[in-house]
């Protein structure tokens, strides 16, 4: 017999009310409760092979009992999952050739595949090649209980079945989550603090470009006078926007506007240009009636265009007179 181990998560979605937020230390979040799915349990009740399968064992009776159908009904209207954050469900297989419970549909299988002549090769045969909802057919589940729930977990209107499903509906008050899932989580998160370690190593390797990425910044939270920070200050502060804004470091450090913008951020704090507070329009400083742009990309392509090169030149002139008023 070969046992192939599977771990699935059902984790709560975390909704908590502005009570129990307050009162969170005081008022322990309790179980939360997965009940019946029609849908769910309507569909698996209907697949009469995978009830012959998984229910004797958890039934305590044979299909051959009376009392079989009442059992079944029973035991579904009544099945109640309590899940505290996190609950972790076995729901790999046990996969023997000799299976009795099995048999006919092994040998359907080993009738077009002339390999499946041991345990081992069952298990890898049906692990790669059979889809999870029909692998029963000749495997049995290492837990019948976790199973169980599994499937209908799957089925259940307020479950979704991967994190990334999870706010695709307001029903939804729980997600599954697989180990697989977990490792594609953790490369992808990997991948992003390599891209962000690179890109702090980028603006930290040049004086001018982090001066520029601090005063660029200010045109997204303001973040002060750049040139007024030690250097030992610049570390800090980008190790802070890069927490707060990572996706925002990521995109500066290879921006090809970069000085251009620190340039009008510091003609914003000059008030030579004027940036509607919460907004990314930007106007004339004295004139406020003249937009730049109503975006950065529409603000960049005046200051690029060569028709607007006297105003831009008259920004930089009055910019030299004013560099030592910028806000202390």
């Amino acid at each position: 017999m070969i046992e192939i181990s599977k771990i699935v998560e059902i984790r709560v979605k975390q909704q908590e009310s502005e009570f129990q937020k307050i009162n969170s230390t005081h008022l322990p979040r309790g179980a939360d409760r997965l009940g019946e799915s029609k849908r769910s349990t309507s569909k698996l009740k209907s697949d009469g092979k995978l009830m012959s399968l998984l229910m004797p064992e958890l039934l305590g009776i044979s299909e051959e009992s009376p009392k079989w159908d009442e059992r079944l009904v029973e035991y579904f209207g009544s099945l109640t999952v309590y899940i505290q954050n996190t609950l972790k469900l076995e729901v790999g297989h046990l996969y023997s050739i000799n299976d009795p419970n099995r048999e006919e549909d092994i040998k359907l299988l080993q009738k077009d595949n002339k390999l499946i002549n041991s345990d081992e090769s069952l298990a890898n045969y049906v692990e790669s090649n059979i889809p999870y909802e029909r692998r029963i057919l000749y495997g049995r589940p290492i837990n019948s209980y976790d199973y169980l729930v599994h499937r209908i977990a799957l089925e259940h209107g307020h479950v979704a079945n991967n994190i990334k499903d999870v706010d695709v509906s307001p029903r939804i008050r729980f997600y599954l989550y697989t180990d697989e899932e977990k490792a594609i989580q953790l490369k992808e998160e990997a991948e992003s603090k390599r891209n962000l370690i690179k890109a702090q190593s980028i603006i930290l390797s040049d004086d001018t470009v982090l001066s520029d990425v601090l005063w660029a910044y200010n045109l997204v939270k303001p973040n002060g006078n750049a040139d007024k920070y030690k250097d030992d200050e610049k570390v800090i502060a980008i190790d802070r926007i890069s927490k707060e804004n990572p996706s925002w470091i990521l995109s500066i450090s290879t921006d090809k506007n970069l000085s251009l913008k620190a340039k009008i951020a510091k003609y914003i704090a000059t008030g030579i240009l004027y940036q509607l507070p919460g907004s990314d329009v930007i106007t004339d400083g004295i004139n406020k009636d003249v937009t730049l742009g109503n975006q950065m990309i529409d603000v960049i392509r005046y200051f690029k265009d060569s028709s607007n090169a006297q105003v831009v030149n008259a920004y930089e002139m009055k910019y030299k007179s004013l560099i030592g008023k910028i806000d202390k």
